[in-house]
């Protein structure tokens, strides 16, 4: 995981790719494919994330291609790969797990539409980027219980 500033930094885009998400159900590869090239690059995924992305971006392609319409699109699988290039899998997972138990919630209360399925992903990968660069302490009350 990344500490201080490089969590800092990597929320940035993070932050831009929620509120475009949020606004007009979009995640453009202008945000997503440097997160992946540079998660890639910095190996912060660990061992094998590269296959895990390449198998992302051929269901990718696959889905695309679909005569039917599907409720996932482009920019989500690509988010994904960019969350696997920075995440471990099992990371990953959870940070699904958790964005949807922020998210859906408040989803549920907001009339009906369609549900972006980035922003459930962006506000799991804030929550473990974020909450590696804040320092930890088994002296808070909490560790007391």
């Amino acid at each position: 995981p990344l500490h201080g500033l490089g969590a800092l930094l990597l929320a940035f885009p993070l932050a831009r790719l929620l509120a475009l998400d949020a606004a007009a159900y979009l995640l453009p590869h202008l945000y997503t494919m440097p997160l992946i090239v540079l998660g890639l690059l910095v190996g912060a995924g660990g061992e094998g994330s590269a296959y895990l992305i390449l198998a992302v971006l051929l269901l990718r392609a696959v889905v695309m291609r679909l005569p039917v319409p599907v409720g996932i699109s482009g920019g989500d699988f690509m988010l994904l790969a960019a969350m696997l290039a920075w995440l471990p899998l099992v990371q990953v997972c959870a940070a699904g797990a958790v964005g949807c138990l922020v998210w859906f919630p408040v989803a549920c209360m907001l009339p009906k539409r369609d549900v972006p399925l980035g922003i459930p992903l962006i506000l799991g990968w804030l929550v473990f980027s974020l909450g590696a660069a804040l320092p930890m302490t088994t002296s808070w009350p909490i560790y007391a219980l």
